[in-house]
């Protein structure tokens, strides 16, 4: 499975390395942002495609990793608790293996029944 991994990025990362081999003149052309708020505007460097590109994929990796931080943390806490209940019953079933096992080393006694006393006190009246 490993090598499938491996030969799957391979491909991956070749087929991107084509995609930009084969549109460098898009991805170096240079471009400006500009935005404009009521009466305000703000025009960006002129900067190639391609660093715009890397900027909001890594600009969005970054939310996606922030956003699942709480997430992350929850589970942490969960998974502790969880091991301390495992620890506190893995130590109730040893204690309960120990008194068996101290049960089981004592000899079986014989149970002798006794006779019922209605019984003998019927036979001695006859």
């Amino acid at each position: 499975m490993k090598k499938v991994k491996v030969v799957l990025w391979l491909v991956i990362i070749a087929f991107l390395g084509l995609l930009m081999y084969q549109n460098k003149d898009f991805f170096l052309a240079k471009h400006s942002l500009s935005l404009s708020l009521f009466s305000t505007g703000y025009q960006s460097l002129a900067l190639p495609s391609a660093v715009y590109f890397v900027a909001f994929l890594l600009f969005g990796w970054l939310m996606a990793y922030l956003s699942s931080l709480a997430d992350r943390y929850k589970a942490g806490k969960t998974i502790k608790k969880l091991q301390q209940t495992i620890q506190v019953q893995q130590g109730s079933i040893d204690a309960m293996k120990k008194d068996v096992d101290a049960l089981k080393s004592k000899p079986a006694q014989a149970i002798i029944p006794e006779p019922i006393e209605t019984e003998a006190a019927q036979a001695s009246s006859i």
